[in-house]
């Protein structure tokens, strides 16, 4: 999402209100434990809403992915007045149950992504979330970091056991004075990233208020590094995607409320408009997009300091040839669930996350 530094956030709120790292050692590993989560919640506090579910306790589940051919989900969880950074959660979709886990570090980095030292796990702090399907019950799982440095980790995940686990085998830093959103597989082992931002520009929401392009897309290759994708400037970079012939990349230009489809290799963009901040991108089974976002505008969801906000949220599918978008989910926010930034369907079911909150949301597309 956007909002990645409340700290940071609190001073652009001011300004449009007016008018507008420790490397582990590499021969040591350290294998933190997986606990169950009990949530705080209190269960009438956690009840449903009409047609909507919740799975209460994760603090701030901003991006969530699925490992394939099970029913758990990685998800992020960031900084914000639910809770610190750095965490990451696994979500049994089928159980409704949640769990905190820590990656296993300390292992040496391995190619391509072994230009970096491990991270300072206790400055970890993520963001956009992306997966990359691999064999045997091996994925691999990119997590934007802003803890301790701007990067994108790597990480091997397991899910050949009952539970899925998570091993650090390398990062990509940054490109310089690059603030990250959102990572996504491309094809031949690359990627593509959004920058939502300059690292640390105190003026960023201010800039994007008054319509500056602000952000960009990168696409980055073993071969290469990183590379901006030609034409991709916009406000607010947030959530991207990659078609599977990797032909077509999609971003999604957050203050703008437009999603654009621009070849991968650069161009023009094709650009539909919508309603809502859209955040998030996600590939449905069925081959459409699932994005996500709040049906606001940038003055009014940044001046809101609550843990929570009553922002209606809406979850749209795109089909990537047609760019026509269909309906899944609107609802009127609540004290309980707002503004939305993901959506993961999970068999007959759409999972929903959040910058600011205490739960995640579900709900039966059947």
């Amino acid at each position: 999402m956007s909002i990645r530094n409340w700290a940071a956030t609190a001073a652009a709120v001011a300004a449009l209100a007016a008018g507008c790292s420790k490397p582990a050692a590499n021969n040591e590993t350290t294998r933190a434990t997986t606990t169950i989560q009990t949530t705080t919640v209190a269960a009438a506090d956690c009840a449903p809403a009409g047609k909507v579910n919740y799975l209460c306790g994760p603090a701030n589940a901003e991006d969530l992915v699925l490992a394939p051919d099970t029913s758990w989900m990685v998800v992020s969880g960031m900084s914000g007045p639910q809770g610190g950074a750095g965490k990451l959660y696994l979500i049994d979709a089928a159980k409704k149950s949640w769990k905190t886990v820590a990656p296993v570090m300390g292992g040496a980095a391995k190619a391509p992504y072994d230009k970096c030292t491990a991270p300072d796990i206790a400055k970890f702090a993520a963001h956009g979330l992306a997966l990359q399907p691999g064999s045997g019950g091996h994925h691999t799982l990119f997590a934007i970091n802003h803890g301790g440095r701007e990067s994108i980790e790597v990480f091997d995940l397991d899910a050949t056991a009952a539970e899925p686990t998570l091993t650090w085998i390398g990062c990509l830093n940054a490109p310089e004075g690059a603030s990250l959103n959102s990572v996504a597989p491309a094809p031949n082992g690359g990627l593509v990233a959004s920058k939502f931002n300059a690292l640390g520009d105190a003026k960023a929401f201010a800039k994007m208020a008054a319509g500056e392009k602000t952000g960009l897309v990168y696409h980055w290759t073993p071969a290469a590094g990183f590379k901006v994708v030609p034409g991709t400037q916009m406000s607010g970079a947030n959530g991207v995607a990659v078609s599977a012939d990797g032909k077509w990349l999609f971003a999604n230009a957050w203050p703008e409320k437009k999603i654009n489809r621009f070849p991968l290799a650069g161009g023009k963009a094709e650009t539909i408009s919508v309603d809502f901040l859209p955040d998030n991108l996600r590939w449905a089974p069925d081959g459409m997009l699932l994005v996500a976002g709040q049906v606001s505008d940038m003055k009014n969801l940044q001046s809101c300091g609550k843990p929570r906000c009553p922002h209606a949220w809406t979850v749209l599918k795109i089909d990537p040839a047609t760019m026509k978008t269909t309906p899944v989910l609107h609802e009127e926010g609540t004290e309980a669930f707002s503004d939305a930034t993901g959506a993961l369907q999970v068999g007959d079911d759409i999972w929903v996350g959040t910058f600011r909150g205490d739960r995640l949301a579900y709900a039966s597309v059947k």
